[in-house]
């Protein structure tokens, strides 16, 4: 679905589930606790649903204020241009400083430097949004799915090892030779195919779950957390968030990634009471789908939806084959 071009590959993204996950929505108003990447925010929308999403994450929050709340604006090529321009005396180089060569090569670094200054000075709150957004999916697309855990790529790439890097399946090292321009360019035309106005007042929220779900009036709610024992999204985009802030500082992970998940979660839909139907994806290595029923049951009965995918990672989309991923859907 090319909707879907729009939203970022994603570390725990929905992006081959959300059809099936929507199948199971009820009323005018969907619910999105933790909106993640976007895409099950997305095709609510798309799907004419009046849409609340929320996230604490800034990359998350930033996705939402460009896709879910912003129905008209779309990225221009004056708008891509603005970010070559002459930045602000004196702006930051954070990237260059502290992500290269680890991370960015320093053609890319020197561009991003500029590009975040560039954006950062825009006054409108949306034309602000699309390019922050336009250039998280410029990080996504040189670092595949924002993951900065292999330094040794771009080290090596910037030494000139290329044949190296080349002979390694896993590593797509064309990404390095594409100019800021060529992948800017690719990305706002995948971006602009998700802007569309749906007619409904859509909000984009960044609050704790918590705070969150207690004061969304809608009528399904999908809850989606970060799954228990698995790596934190903090840990996972450290860089990025760095990025966006503007400074490099320590973040806690999601409650849900300690050891009182679980306790966060049941607070969570006591919380939700008032909202008719839940459909929530929860689990991981340390959860399985009959504790998540159980602390579901509490609150009102529910019942387990396996749904079967097909499962790709890395920049290759390497197929690593079926798998299943167990929903529970509850209430009305």
């Amino acid at each position: 679905m090319r909707l879907f071009e729009a939203v970022p590959s994603y570390f725990g993204g929905k992006r081959r589930l959300a059809k099936k996950i929507l199948t199971y929505a009820r009323g005018e108003t969907f619910v999105d606790v933790f909106m993640g990447g976007g895409s099950v925010s997305l095709l609510a929308k798309h799907l004419g649903y009046r849409v609340l999403c929320n996230d604490l994450a800034d990359r998350s929050v930033i996705v939402g204020r460009a896709l879910i709340e912003n129905g008209v604006e779309k990225i221009g090529d004056d708008d891509v241009a603005r970010l070559f321009a002459e930045p602000p005396a004196g702006y930051a180089r954070l990237v260059e400083e502290h992500y290269c060569p680890d991370y960015f090569t320093a053609k890319h670094a020197a561009f991003l430097d500029r590009a975040f200054a560039n954006a950062r000075a825009v006054e409108d709150e949306v034309k602000r949004a699309l390019l922050f957004y336009l250039l998280i999916r410029f990080i996504y697309h040189v670092r595949p799915f924002g993951a900065f855990m292999a330094k040794y790529v771009t080290q090596e790439f910037e030494k000139g090892n290329i044949e190296m890097l080349a002979e390694k399946k896993a590593v797509n090292v064309e990404r390095f030779f594409y100019t800021p321009y060529a992948i800017l360019k690719k990305m706002q035309a995948r971006i602009n195919r998700g802007i569309m106005d749906n007619g409904c007042d859509n909000r984009v929220y960044q609050l704790d779950a918590l705070a969150f779900v207690e004061q969304a009036e809608g009528d399904t709610a999908y809850i989606d957390p970060p799954y228990v024992g698995t790596q934190s999204y903090e840990s996972f985009y450290a860089q990025i968030d760095a990025i966006l802030a503007g400074k490099v500082e320590p973040r806690e992970p999601s409650q849900f990634n300690t050891a009182a998940a679980m306790d966060f979660f049941a607070e969570l839909l006591a919380r939700a009471r008032h909202i008719p139907r839940w459909i929530i994806s929860f689990g991981g290595p340390k959860v399985g789908v009959d504790d998540v029923l159980a602390v579901v049951r509490r609150f009102r009965p529910a019942e387990v939806v396996p749904i079967r995918h097909r499962y790709t990672i890395g920049s290759s989309t390497r197929d690593v084959g079926d798998c299943t991923e167990m929903l529970v859907v509850a209430g009305q």
